[in-house]
């Protein structure tokens, strides 16, 4: 992975492959001037990262994109948008006659075309002191040139935050952040709140959102980095199907998310911004009701938030706040508790403190945290930048190390080794008879198991030369199963072991054997009896 560094006032740099901890790392300037603004993405669609950057005069946006060449990466600028060629359109800023410059900048596809478009808050100074700022949104043709309009919402100045369908419409509204000078008894202060430029295309809508919570310090920091780089999310947070905005309270230091109404509120919008008398459009959204502040996450530990994330670690659909203090790093791990009716859920936070090289409070002074995929391992990691320091560090989960000693496990490694060698040895085994059996083939053999087939072989061979004995003993006069004298003991004698002409003669085989005797020579009782009586008559 390699890491894109952006500092204000300052050139654009870049450093390959931060994954190897080990190897040296080099910063590489990509641009040549310095910036008043960033945004690391694919433009062009080329599956390859760009660079748009606005110049230190915020006059015009580049466009880096990266060349590779026998592993050598260079990149190449191209101007996206000029605010001279912007303003040399007569129709398009009709009655502008101050100094143009662009204090923010975001990318979206507007009008679905699967191009992505610019959408740029131009800030318009007067000679008598008098700034507003407008916006224009640059439709990308097949191209790459732009055909630009613009949007006035009448509200002083702001810097753009992000966009997306508030109302679940196709329309992308635009999200702001919004600063005026403001008088109450006789001190003059600074609003700054999020406010919403609401498409009902043609026609767009300037809608006030919040109450004032954003600190004037937190302003000039969105400012400094030029509007996509901090940390605003536009995500539908309590799962209605409509789009809410999370973003810290920086005024209690909590997290909060801004509830959107719904369709109710929407509804009661769309008749406001087709009346016809305008005067009348400012009072009655004057007296619409603003987004609801639910209370997110506060930290135990901390008491000033620096920056936030909302990242999901996880399979299911769970958004886990990562709030960044001044010297540690709190995850707050989400849990849901259904109601005793089933109809609703209760999410609560157990908050985590991450410890910072093995110090519960780091003497590092933390302002900026990302997230980022370091090792291409599905573990999230953070990236943060310490102001003291002036240094970038990468955290990284410590993942246990497996070790095999003597603990409960020891048997488990066991049982699994010896069903291992088992398996191996059982496939070897398997591998030897299929060669055996596909030799026997080859010359002629039964297609049946070796050890199998032997046997049977053997048998067949006892019965074919037990049979020629027997033809040649019948042919003889001899009948092998009525003689005389033959005892059998056991199974399995090859007959050819027996010699006709000597009965008195024994051959034992291993599994079957014949003992033979000879005729006894003494006669019955009965049979000496009756030659008893036969001698005494005569």
């Amino acid at each position: 992975m390699d890491l894109f560094v952006y500092e204000f006032g300052r050139n654009l740099s870049w450093i390959s492959n931060i994954r190897g901890s080990s190897a040296q790392l080099k910063l590489n300037n990509i641009t040549t001037t310095a910036s008043k603004g960033a945004l690391l993405i694919d433009f062009d669609k080329n599956f390859k990262e760009d660079i748009l950057q606005l110049t230190y005069d915020r006059r015009r946006i580049l466009m880096f994109f990266k060349q590779t060449s026998f592993h050598k990466i260079t990149w190449t600028s191209q101007v996206l948008f000029d605010v001279k060629n912007a303003t040399s359109d007569l129709t398009l800023l009709a009655g502008e006659l101050g100094d143009m410059r662009i204090s923010s900048f975001i990318v979206d596809d507007l009008n679905n075309d699967e191009l992505l478009d610019l959408v740029i808050s131009l800030d318009i100074s007067y000679d008598d002191g008098g700034e507003k700022t407008v916006i224009l949104r640059a439709f990308q043709q097949p191209d790459q040139t732009f055909s630009i309009d613009k949007i006035d919402p009448e509200c002083g100045k702001f810097l753009l935050i992000d966009t997306a369908p508030v109302e679940q419409r196709d329309y992308r509204d635009i999200v702001i952040v919004t600063k005026s000078l403001k008088v109450k008894y006789l001190f003059n202060f600074m609003k700054i709140q999020i406010a919403l430029i609401k498409n009902f295309d043609p026609n767009w809508m300037y809608v006030e959102i919040t109450p004032n919570f954003i600190t004037t310090q937190q302003y000039y920091i969105m400012e400094r980095f030029s509007g996509p780089s901090f940390h605003v999310y536009m995500v539908d947070f309590d799962k209605d199907g409509y789009i809410d905005i999370v973003l810290p309270n920086f005024l209690t230091n909590q997290l909060v998310y801004l509830r959107n109404p719904g369709s109710a509120y929407w509804r009661k919008i769309s008749s406001i911004v087709y009346q016809a008398n305008k005067q009348k459009q400012i009072n009655d959204l004057k007296t619409m009701e603003k987004w609801q502040q639910i209370h997110v996450v506060q930290s135990a530990f901390s008491d000033q938030i620096k920056d936030f994330l909302l990242i999901n670690i996880d399979s299911e659909d769970k958004l886990i706040p990562v709030i960044l203090s001044n010297n540690a790093i709190n995850l707050f791990y989400p849990y849901e508790k259904v109601s005793a009716d089933g109809k609703h859920k209760n999410v609560t936070y157990k908050e985590k403190r991450i410890t910072i090289d093995g110090k519960v409070n780091s003497d590092k002074q933390f302002t900026n945290i990302y997230d980022a995929d370091v090792q291409n391992d599905n573990e999230v990691n953070f990236i943060v930048f310490s102001n003291t320091t002036k240094s970038i560090y990468l955290i990284q989960r410590e993942k246990a190390r497996v070790g095999f000693k003597w603990s409960s496990n020891f048997w488990i490694y066991i049982i699994i080794f010896i069903h291992g060698g088992a398996l191996l040895l059982g496939i070897f085994h398997f591998s030897l008879l299929q060669y055996n059996t596909s030799k026997l083939k080859m010359t002629g053999s039964s297609s049946q198991p070796v050890f199998v087939s032997q046997f049977i072989i053997q048998i067949r061979q006892n019965h074919l030369e037990l049979a020629q004995i027997n033809r040649e003993m019948a042919q003889s006069g001899w009948n092998m199963e009525q003689l005389p004298g033959i005892k059998t003991i056991q199974e399995g004698v090859e007959a050819s072991e027996w010699d006709p002409s000597d009965p008195s003669k024994k051959k034992v085989k291993k599994s079957r054997r014949y003992s033979f005797e000879q005729r006894s020579n003494q006669k019955s009782n009965k049979q000496s009896q009756r030659d008893g009586q036969n001698q005494q008559q005569q």
